[in-house]
């Protein structure tokens, strides 16, 4: 099912739809987004696999009008939902992934009452992240753990 949030729309990943193989070979193939996510296909084998088992688990692709951005997970760790995203390297400064994971973790906040904070772990070389997630409200836990708590 699609969920349109704001100005974008995220479609359940499907391996069949070209431009979301096009995404997840652009970021399979972005060292910095590999090194520290690991290859797209294992969030969605993950996502896939707890669903199964009944957990929210889920990984989208972020489209903007008929422009495909990125890729955006919702995973369950030790109960508490984790967000991963990655904005494809032609698509990255232009605010999209601050703006998309605003608009989700409203949607996110909404749609599951029971969770009232919400995580992400970013790399800590990876500043502009950091500064992103800092100007959404989240608060640094560890060196990589951020979190945001319900309004």
């Amino acid at each position: 099912m699609e969920i349109e949030i704001g100005d974008f729309v995220l479609e359940p990943y499907d391996i069949d739809n070209i431009n979301h193989r096009y995404v997840s070979v652009v970021l399979d193939n972005d060292a910095d987004f590999r090194d520290y996510v690991g290859e797209t296909q294992h969030l969605v084998d993950n996502a896939r696999i707890k669903q199964d088992r009944g957990f929210n688990d889920q990984t989208f692709i972020i489209r903007k009008n008929m422009d495909y951005l990125g890729i955006l997970s919702l995973i369950i760790l030790d109960d508490k939902p984790y967000l991963t995203i990655g904005i494809i390297p032609e698509k990255q400064g232009l605010h999209y992934g601050k703006n998309v994971l605003r608009e989700y973790i409203e949607y996110i906040f909404h749609e599951y009452p029971d969770y009232y904070q919400i995580f992400v772990s970013i790399n800590p070389h990876n500043e502009k992240s950091i500064n992103n997630c800092l100007k959404l409200g989240f608060v640094q836990e560890t060196k990589t753990k951020y979190v945001k708590t319900r309004d």
